[in-house]
Protein backbone atom coordinates (compact mmCIF):
# COMPACT_ATOMS: atom_id res chain seq x y z
CA UNK A 1 0.00 0.00 0.00
CA UNK A 2 2.76 2.26 0.91
CA UNK A 3 4.10 2.15 -2.71
CA UNK A 4 0.92 1.88 -4.50
CA UNK A 5 0.91 5.71 -2.14
CA UNK A 6 4.19 6.50 -3.10
CA UNK A 7 3.67 6.21 -6.99
CA UNK A 8 0.56 8.63 -6.75
CA UNK A 9 2.54 11.06 -4.87
CA UNK A 10 5.78 11.23 -7.22
CA UNK A 11 2.99 11.55 -10.26
CA UNK A 12 1.29 14.01 -8.69
CA UNK A 13 4.26 15.73 -7.76
CA UNK A 14 5.65 15.57 -11.25
CA UNK A 15 2.35 17.12 -13.00
CA UNK A 16 2.00 19.52 -10.10
CA UNK A 17 5.88 20.79 -10.98
CA UNK A 18 4.98 20.92 -14.69
CA UNK A 19 2.88 24.08 -13.56
CA UNK A 20 3.99 25.48 -10.28
CA UNK A 21 6.14 24.79 -7.12
CA UNK A 22 4.71 21.89 -4.84
CA UNK A 23 3.16 22.75 -1.56
CA UNK A 24 3.98 21.96 1.96
CA UNK A 25 0.75 19.21 1.81
CA UNK A 26 3.04 17.61 -1.43
CA UNK A 27 6.27 17.49 0.52
CA UNK A 28 4.79 16.05 3.34
CA UNK A 29 2.51 13.39 1.43
CA UNK A 30 5.90 12.22 0.16
CA UNK A 31 7.28 11.70 3.88
CA UNK A 32 4.49 10.00 4.85
CA UNK A 33 5.97 7.08 2.82
CA UNK A 34 8.87 6.87 4.91
CA UNK A 35 8.82 3.52 7.23
CA UNK A 36 12.03 3.26 9.36
CA UNK A 37 11.95 0.07 9.34
CA UNK A 38 12.50 -0.30 5.53
CA UNK A 39 15.72 1.75 4.35
CA UNK A 40 14.38 1.49 0.41
CA UNK A 41 11.70 3.94 1.54
CA UNK A 42 13.56 6.77 2.72
CA UNK A 43 15.95 6.43 -0.39
CA UNK A 44 12.64 6.83 -2.80
CA UNK A 45 11.75 9.31 -0.60
CA UNK A 46 14.56 11.10 -0.61
CA UNK A 47 15.05 10.98 -4.51
CA UNK A 48 11.50 11.90 -4.70
CA UNK A 49 12.50 14.97 -3.01
CA UNK A 50 15.45 15.55 -4.53
CA UNK A 51 13.47 15.37 -8.25
CA UNK A 52 11.64 18.70 -7.08
CA UNK A 53 14.41 20.89 -7.30
CA UNK A 54 15.81 23.81 -5.78
CA UNK A 55 12.84 25.98 -6.04
CA UNK A 56 11.13 23.66 -3.71
CA UNK A 57 13.27 24.62 -0.91
CA UNK A 58 11.37 27.13 1.22
CA UNK A 59 8.30 24.67 0.89
CA UNK A 60 10.74 21.76 2.42
CA UNK A 61 11.65 24.48 5.39
CA UNK A 62 8.24 25.09 6.11
CA UNK A 63 7.37 21.33 5.93
CA UNK A 64 10.08 20.14 8.29
CA UNK A 65 8.51 21.42 11.68
CA UNK A 66 6.92 18.85 14.04
CA UNK A 67 8.41 15.90 11.83
CA UNK A 68 9.43 12.13 13.25
CA UNK A 69 13.11 11.41 13.21
CA UNK A 70 13.05 9.41 10.10
CA UNK A 71 10.88 11.87 7.99
CA UNK A 72 13.15 14.74 9.54
CA UNK A 73 16.17 13.16 8.59
CA UNK A 74 15.17 11.82 5.02
CA UNK A 75 14.15 15.47 3.93
CA UNK A 76 17.35 16.92 5.89
CA UNK A 77 19.46 14.75 3.38
CA UNK A 78 17.53 16.04 0.43
CA UNK A 79 17.51 19.54 1.35
CA UNK A 80 21.57 19.28 1.71
CA UNK A 81 21.68 17.93 -1.71
CA UNK A 82 19.80 20.69 -3.21
CA UNK A 83 21.71 23.20 -1.53
CA UNK A 84 25.15 21.91 -1.86
CA UNK A 85 24.82 19.39 -4.97
CA UNK A 86 26.41 16.68 -3.04
CA UNK A 87 25.28 13.41 -1.07
CA UNK A 88 27.59 13.62 1.99
CA UNK A 89 26.44 10.80 3.30
CA UNK A 90 27.08 9.05 0.01
CA UNK A 91 30.75 10.94 -0.32
CA UNK A 92 31.85 10.08 3.43
CA UNK A 93 31.14 6.23 2.60
CA UNK A 94 33.21 6.47 -0.15
CA UNK A 95 36.09 8.25 1.94
CA UNK A 96 35.90 5.68 4.39
CA UNK A 97 36.64 3.03 2.00
CA UNK A 98 39.75 4.96 0.85
CA UNK A 99 41.36 4.68 4.35
CA UNK A 100 40.92 0.76 4.06
CA UNK A 101 43.11 -1.81 2.30
CA UNK A 102 41.04 -4.06 0.17
CA UNK A 103 41.11 -7.24 2.04
CA UNK A 104 39.46 -4.05 5.20
CA UNK A 105 36.81 -3.30 2.97
CA UNK A 106 33.98 -5.34 5.47
CA UNK A 107 34.83 -2.88 8.04
CA UNK A 108 34.41 0.41 5.83
CA UNK A 109 31.12 -1.14 4.73
CA UNK A 110 30.30 -1.82 8.22
CA UNK A 111 29.79 1.78 9.00
CA UNK A 112 26.44 2.80 10.55
CA UNK A 113 24.67 5.47 8.18
CA UNK A 114 26.23 9.29 8.97
CA UNK A 115 23.62 11.70 10.43
CA UNK A 116 23.97 15.45 10.22
CA UNK A 117 24.64 17.12 13.29
CA UNK A 118 21.61 19.87 12.91
CA UNK A 119 22.09 22.58 15.58
CA UNK A 120 21.68 26.26 14.22
CA UNK A 121 24.37 27.54 16.59
CA UNK A 122 27.22 24.86 15.31
CA UNK A 123 26.40 26.23 11.86
CA UNK A 124 26.30 29.44 13.27
CA UNK A 125 30.19 28.76 14.24
CA UNK A 126 31.52 26.77 11.48
CA UNK A 127 29.56 27.95 8.51
CA UNK A 128 31.98 26.35 6.13
CA UNK A 129 31.58 22.72 7.33
CA UNK A 130 28.53 20.14 7.78
CA UNK A 131 29.07 17.75 10.82
CA UNK A 132 27.68 13.75 10.77
CA UNK A 133 27.46 11.47 13.31
CA UNK A 134 27.91 7.76 12.48
CA UNK A 135 27.90 6.03 16.00
CA UNK A 136 28.08 1.78 15.89
CA UNK A 137 25.20 0.07 17.98
CA UNK A 138 26.49 -0.44 22.09
CA UNK A 139 28.81 -3.37 22.53
CA UNK A 140 30.01 -4.39 18.90
CA UNK A 141 31.31 -7.02 17.10
CA UNK A 142 35.58 -6.33 19.05
CA UNK A 143 37.13 -6.58 15.20
CA UNK A 144 34.22 -4.57 13.60
CA UNK A 145 35.69 -1.22 14.29
CA UNK A 146 39.02 -1.18 13.20
CA UNK A 147 41.39 2.62 13.20
CA UNK A 148 40.63 4.96 11.71
CA UNK A 149 36.94 4.56 12.58
CA UNK A 150 35.85 4.27 16.12
CA UNK A 151 32.69 3.62 18.27
CA UNK A 152 31.84 6.94 17.42
CA UNK A 153 33.12 8.79 14.23
CA UNK A 154 32.25 12.63 14.09
CA UNK A 155 33.29 14.12 10.41
CA UNK A 156 33.56 17.73 9.67
CA UNK A 157 33.24 17.91 6.49
CA UNK A 158 34.35 21.05 4.36
CA UNK A 159 31.61 22.73 1.93
CA UNK A 160 33.12 25.01 -0.75
CA UNK A 161 36.09 23.09 -1.84
CA UNK A 162 34.86 21.76 -5.53
CA UNK A 163 35.55 18.01 -6.73
CA UNK A 164 34.06 16.25 -9.49
CA UNK A 165 30.92 14.03 -8.79
CA UNK A 166 31.48 10.32 -7.89
CA UNK A 167 35.01 10.85 -7.25
CA UNK A 168 37.59 10.92 -3.85
CA UNK A 169 36.92 14.28 -2.29
CA UNK A 170 40.34 15.50 -1.79
CA UNK A 171 42.45 15.41 1.39
CA UNK A 172 41.42 17.69 4.03
CA UNK A 173 37.53 18.04 2.73
CA UNK A 174 36.59 15.18 5.31
CA UNK A 175 37.91 15.66 8.84
CA UNK A 176 37.33 12.19 10.96
CA UNK A 177 37.14 13.06 14.46
CA UNK A 178 36.78 10.21 17.21
CA UNK A 179 38.31 11.58 20.32
CA UNK A 180 38.27 15.23 22.09
CA UNK A 181 42.06 15.42 21.21
CA UNK A 182 41.28 15.55 17.49
CA UNK A 183 38.11 17.49 18.33
CA UNK A 184 40.65 20.27 20.32
CA UNK A 185 43.37 20.02 17.44
CA UNK A 186 40.23 21.20 15.04
CA UNK A 187 38.55 23.91 17.38
CA UNK A 188 42.42 25.53 17.56
CA UNK A 189 42.89 25.35 13.62
CA UNK A 190 39.62 26.32 12.15
CA UNK A 191 37.91 29.60 13.81
CA UNK A 192 38.82 32.64 12.92
CA UNK A 193 39.49 35.65 15.64
CA UNK A 194 36.17 36.54 17.00
CA UNK A 195 37.65 40.16 17.02
CA UNK A 196 38.33 42.46 14.06
CA UNK A 197 41.98 44.45 13.94
CA UNK A 198 41.29 48.20 14.50
CA UNK A 199 37.41 48.01 14.56
CA UNK A 200 36.48 48.88 18.67
CA UNK A 201 35.13 45.48 20.32
CA UNK A 202 31.37 45.22 20.40
CA UNK A 203 31.75 43.22 24.33
CA UNK A 204 28.11 42.21 23.81
CA UNK A 205 28.63 40.77 20.71
CA UNK A 206 31.54 39.27 21.94
CA UNK A 207 30.08 37.49 24.88
CA UNK A 208 27.69 35.97 22.45
CA UNK A 209 30.37 34.59 20.43
CA UNK A 210 32.59 33.14 22.82
CA UNK A 211 29.35 31.94 24.64
CA UNK A 212 28.20 30.25 21.20
CA UNK A 213 32.32 28.60 20.67
CA UNK A 214 31.62 27.06 24.27
CA UNK A 215 28.09 26.00 23.53
CA UNK A 216 29.24 24.18 20.37
CA UNK A 217 32.41 22.47 21.81
CA UNK A 218 30.16 20.91 24.45
CA UNK A 219 27.66 19.79 21.54
CA UNK A 220 30.32 18.05 19.25
CA UNK A 221 31.71 16.54 22.55
CA UNK A 222 29.31 15.01 23.67
CA UNK A 223 28.18 13.40 20.43
CA UNK A 224 32.06 11.68 20.53
CA UNK A 225 31.71 11.15 24.33
CA UNK A 226 27.86 9.75 23.94
CA UNK A 227 27.11 5.52 23.67
CA UNK A 228 23.81 6.34 22.25
CA UNK A 229 21.97 6.56 26.09
CA UNK A 230 22.96 9.86 27.52
CA UNK A 231 20.78 12.41 26.75
CA UNK A 232 22.54 15.76 27.37
CA UNK A 233 21.67 19.51 27.56
CA UNK A 234 23.43 22.88 27.83
CA UNK A 235 21.38 25.19 30.07
CA UNK A 236 22.09 28.64 28.87
CA UNK A 237 22.78 29.41 32.82
CA UNK A 238 26.01 27.72 32.69
CA UNK A 239 27.11 29.37 30.10
CA UNK A 240 29.61 32.10 31.53
CA UNK A 241 32.37 34.58 30.20
CA UNK A 242 35.14 36.41 31.84
CA UNK A 243 38.42 37.96 31.34
CA UNK A 244 41.24 35.35 31.56
CA UNK A 245 43.88 35.64 34.01
CA UNK A 246 45.92 32.71 32.32
CA UNK A 247 46.22 35.16 29.32
CA UNK A 248 46.34 39.30 29.93
CA UNK A 249 43.77 41.20 27.91
CA UNK A 250 41.95 37.71 26.93
CA UNK A 251 39.03 36.02 27.41
CA UNK A 252 37.25 32.78 28.46
CA UNK A 253 34.16 30.95 28.47
CA UNK A 254 32.60 28.48 30.81
CA UNK A 255 30.01 25.43 29.92
CA UNK A 256 28.32 22.27 30.91
CA UNK A 257 26.61 19.60 28.94
CA UNK A 258 24.87 17.70 31.61
CA UNK A 259 22.91 14.19 31.76
CA UNK A 260 19.30 13.71 32.08
CA UNK A 261 18.91 11.20 35.34
CA UNK A 262 17.33 8.84 33.90
CA UNK A 263 18.38 4.85 33.50
CA UNK A 264 21.65 5.09 35.92
CA UNK A 265 22.67 7.97 33.64
CA UNK A 266 24.22 10.71 34.98
CA UNK A 267 27.03 13.73 35.36
CA UNK A 268 28.49 15.91 33.27
CA UNK A 269 30.71 17.59 30.81
CA UNK A 270 32.15 20.85 31.43
CA UNK A 271 34.51 22.60 29.57
CA UNK A 272 36.39 26.27 29.50
CA UNK A 273 37.42 28.00 26.11
CA UNK A 274 40.63 30.66 26.33
CA UNK A 275 40.84 33.25 23.93
CA UNK A 276 43.93 35.54 23.36
CA UNK A 277 43.41 39.28 23.62
CA UNK A 278 42.66 39.45 19.59
CA UNK A 279 39.66 36.64 20.41
CA UNK A 280 41.33 33.61 19.08
CA UNK A 281 40.84 30.43 20.64
CA UNK A 282 44.11 29.08 22.46
CA UNK A 283 43.28 26.31 24.47
CA UNK A 284 39.94 24.07 25.85
CA UNK A 285 40.01 21.89 28.77
CA UNK A 286 37.38 19.78 30.08
CA UNK A 287 36.36 18.28 33.56
CA UNK A 288 34.53 15.17 32.49
CA UNK A 289 32.49 13.32 34.94
CA UNK A 290 30.13 10.47 33.43
CA UNK A 291 28.09 7.64 35.21
CA UNK A 292 26.99 5.07 32.32
CA UNK A 293 23.53 2.95 33.77
CA UNK A 294 23.09 -0.24 32.96
CA UNK A 295 23.05 -1.29 29.03
CA UNK A 296 22.10 -3.86 27.20
CA UNK A 297 23.91 -6.90 26.53
CA UNK A 298 23.90 -7.76 22.75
Amino acid sequence: MRWILLILVLLFVVQASANEIPGKDAIRAILQTVDPAKPETKATAEEALVALGKDALPEMQAAADGLETAPATVLDRAMVRLQTGFNWPQLIRLWVKQQYRPDQQAVADSLPEPVRVTDPQVERAFSDYLFYISRYPQRPVENRIQPPLSANNLFAVKKDIPFIAGQMPPPKQIVLLTDVDLLKAFFLAVPKPLLVPNVDTDYEKLQADTKNMAYVWLRLSEEIRNDGFFRFSIPAESLKFAVSMADAGGFMTRGRAEVAPAGGNSGFIEASLFFNRGGLLIDVKEVVKLVTGPRPID
